[in-house]
């Protein structure tokens, strides 16, 4: 053997040694490591935990009805199907100081580094972010929603006209209907279904503001980039349109110099917090908002500072306010200070911050009944909600519960206009022990056909003796719930809901069955008054297997319905249809003599066909006549 391949083995024999050696510090290493991080990923995790345990964050305060509506989930959750294990998981989050610590810096990271919001939100162009749930197409309402939402309104216009209080819609239009141009692909505005919702409730008789064409006109950036609400130069639009729809606004002071630019401020929104981020310590200066600004995550917005000397403001009629009810957007302060400032005298403002519409319905109502027992009856009241909010399922009529009733009712319906009532047992004049079963009194379906619009209602006129008693009205499926409050002498019940040709049903009931009242006297009343005669649709048309007829009028200013007697004869089926009002209406076995009252759109010619079986040598249209609204 050759010195060379013995020394050549020799060190081969050395080498996979000394690799052997390395492989087993290595596998060595690499156990030590595994358990330095394992070990230190449990410090972590209990740590964690103890400080969350030992030191919580206190929890978020809730008020109204988000704390309603957390009260109602905890009393309905359970151990058995995981609800109440979900539940104690979110107060858990929602105490967690090392969550509160640590979340906002690393979503920070993600949206500075990568444009990353969180799931709720879609990323638009030039760090436009939208709230995905109101640009989803499956968002869309339904029709039959729609037109409850349309008559819920009508119906407090009626109440309030009645009172000499002018009623005025304003609904916001949503950021992807104002700034459609930064969506991203594959999302498209709202901004049709906008127009199309102003152009039906303005033909109902309602006064609406038309915010998104305001803007429009207006120009420029009217929603924050990475928030859900105005900038300053929205608030200033919004506020001149709206007190020049509520027929108050001061020619002294809309002329006047108000604002000033007073230089930007961070556009650091609520799109953010939903991702854990602190946005409060951005504008405050903290390393997030300065380093989220650096990466051109964020930019700045111009705002704009009141100028206009708040003593100049009149001295308002306290005979006469007026009044402000809406939703986050209110909350700004700049949007008040405009508001008083056109209007020329201060106003009742009341915010509902990311409260449901319903909610500041009822509000309105409850103050209204306050307001009148003290006299004061506003001149007018802005309603202001968000329009993708109100439209989905926040104002069915059935889930309306109104917690005080007692404002002054219309007038009483006129003789012609009164329906014939049945009921069992009656609700009728004396003293009553009520139970679950209750006192009932209303129309029978297919006698008297109304528009379920608040043009109607039952005044009850007596007092509570004892207990708690509601009244309980079905119009069709909708049913509505009133309380009869202790001390009111007069309770108006408006006749509201989807049941168009259903008649109605009111019931006086108290489910302890400890309720006594004494009723002295029940009556219909109605903000709508008998207008002229119109002509009387002749000849009625002779089809197959029954008749037709057509009813149609221009409204005028104050024309809100046709009211039609009818004979109909020995009839199975009728049917109502209009174009114009969006309604198809279907009498079953309808009365030989008919009182129709049928809605009326303004601007353009309504037309309603009549449809039915049976003879048209039987039929007989009376009378036909318009109603008006009565204003004060």
């Amino acid at each position: 053997m050759c010195p060379s391949s013995t020394t050549s083995s020799d060190t081969s024999a050395a080498t996979r040694s000394l690799a052997g050696e390395v492989r087993a510090g290595s596998v060595l290493l690499d156990r030590r490591a595994q358990r330095i991080v394992s070990v230190g990923f449990l410090v972590i995790i209990v740590g964690a935990a103890l400080v969350d345990l030992c030191w919580p964050a206190a929890p978020k305060p809730l008020a109204g009805i988000h704390a309603q509506r957390l009260e109602e989930q905890r009393a309905a959750t359970q151990w058995m199907d995981g609800t109440r294990m979900r539940l104690l998981e979110w107060d858990l989050r929602d105490t967690s100081r090392v969550r509160e610590a640590t979340l906002p810096l690393w979503s920070a990271f993600l949206f500075g580094a990568g444009r990353m919001p969180h799931s709720s939100v879609i990323p638009g162009a030039d760090g436009w972010l939208y709230m995905k749930a109101r640009v989803q197409p499956e968002r869309r309402t339904a029709p039959l929603a729609q037109r409850e939402a349309i008559r819920v309104l009508i119906a407090f216009d009626r109440v309030l006209a009645a009172m000499g209080t002018r009623l005025v819609l304003v609904p916001i239009p949503d950021k992807s209907m104002v700034h459609p141009e930064h969506l991203p692909a594959g999302f498209q505005s709202d901004a049709a279904d906008y127009e199309r919702f102003i152009a039906a409730w303005r033909a109902r008789g309602l006064h609406v503001v038309d915010v998104l064409g305001a803007m429009r006109e207006a120009g420029g950036q009217h929603f924050l980039r990475t928030d859900t609400h105005w900038t300053h130069r929205a608030a200033r639009v919004t506020a001149r349109a709206e007190m020049e729809a509520m027929g108050i606004l001061s020619s002294v002071h809309e002329q006047a110099s108000h604002w000033e630019e007073a230089g930007n401020e961070l556009d650091a929104g609520d799109l953010l917090v939903s991702g854990g981020m602190d946005i409060r310590a951005m504008h405050h200066g903290d390393l997030t908002g300065k380093a989220l600004r650096a990466m051109g995550a964020l930019g700045e917005v111009p705002i704009e500072k009141f100028t206009g000397d708040q003593a100049t403001l009149a001295a308002p009629d306290m005979q006469r306010p007026w009044a402000h009810y809406g939703s986050s957007f209110s909350s700004f302060v700049h949007f008040k200070q405009m508001l008083e400032w056109y209007a020329g005298e201060r106003g009742f403002i009341k915010d509902f911050i990311a409260v449901d519409a319903e909610w500041i319905m009822l509000q309105l109502v409850t103050d209204l009944v306050a307001a009148r027992e003290r006299g004061i009856v506003p001149r007018a009241v802005a309603f202001e909600f968000l329009l993708t909010d109100f439209l989905t399922d926040q104002v069915a009529p059935k889930k309306l519960v109104f917690s005080q009733t007692g404002i002054e009712p219309p007038a009483p319906v006129p003789e012609t206009l009164r329906p014939a009532m049945v009921a069992r047992p009656r609700l009728v004049p004396g003293e009553h022990a009520l139970t679950s079963r209750g006192i009932a009194w209303g129309a029978a379906p297919g006698a008297f056909v109304h528009p379920a619009d608040g043009s109607f209602g039952v005044v009850i006129e007596g007092e509570v003796l004892s207990g708690a008693p509601t009244f309980g009205l079905n119009v069709g499926p909708t049913h509505l719930y009133i309380p009869w409050p202790p001390g009111a002498r007069r309770v108006h019940v408006p006749l509201f809901g989807s049941g168009l040709a259903e008649g109605f049903h009111c019931a006086l009931l108290d489910l302890a069955d400890q309720a006594r009242v004494r009723i002295d006297k029940v009556s219909l009343a109605s903000p709508l008054t008998v207008g002229a005669a119109v002509s009387v649709p002749t000849p009625v048309g002779a089809v197959p297997g029954g008749w037709e007829a057509d009813l149609e009028h221009l409204a005028g200013a104050d024309e809100r319905a046709l009211f039609v007697q009818l004979t109909t004869g020995a009839c199975e089926r009728i049917e109502l249809t209009s174009a114009e009002c969006g309604e198809q209406l279907v009498i079953e076995k309808p009365a030989a003599q008919m009182r129709l009252v049928l809605p009326l759109v303004q601007g353009k010619p309504t037309k309603w066909r009549v449809r039915a079986q049976g003879s048209a040598k039987a039929v007989v249209f009376k009378e036909v006549s318009t109603l008006l609204q009565a204003r004060r």
